[in-house]
């Protein structure tokens, strides 16, 4: 195992879970992660458990799948082009409940970093910017619905080294 984290919540509403904010929930988290990097290049599985709130209609978990697995593989990740960084956590604070300057502490924390760093993990473009995590070497990747509970959309997960035999 990578890396892991339990439940975080994401809001409450389906319309607002995005890359972005769950980036931001999840480093703003207690994450579990290992000590060393993994090997470059080598590929991973992530999964996640998805509980909806309570109440309402029926859950969709799975209208959420790309914001959650590119949030969550993203907050596993660092920044290391600091030429736009700064450019990028403007954009992102226009979008996110918090400052240019805890998303670019964010951004740039190589600490939590077991799935790779990403040149520009977003690229300035557009208004809030685009995510670009190294998704191409996650190879597997399971949601699992979880029983309704709270207020609150919330996830929790873990990431694995997969080896090849």
């Amino acid at each position: 195992m990578l890396g892991s984290f339990d439940w975080v919540d994401l809001g409450a509403l389906v319309r607002d879970i995005t890359t972005a904010k769950v980036w931001l929930a999840l480093v703003r988290s207690e994450l579990h992660y290992v000590e060393q990097v993994r090997a470059a290049e080598t590929p991973f599985a992530v999964a996640v458990d998805v509980r909806p709130p309570q109440g309402g209609r029926e859950p969709r978990p799975d209208l959420l799948m790309k914001a959650i697995f590119d949030g969550t593989i993203s907050a596993f990740q660092a920044h290391t082009d600091r030429a736009v960084v700064a450019d990028v956590a403007s954009r992102l604070a226009t979008v996110l409940p918090a400052r240019a300057a805890e998303i670019e502490e964010h951004l740039l924390d190589h600490r939590r970093a077991v799935l790779g760093q990403v040149p520009q993990l977003v690229r300035p473009q557009g208004r809030a910017g685009v995510w670009n995590p190294a998704d191409h070497l996650c190879v597997a990747g399971q949601l699992f619905p979880a029983r309704p509970s709270g207020q609150c959309w919330a996830i929790r997960g873990r990431m694995f080294e997969v080896y090849r035999g």
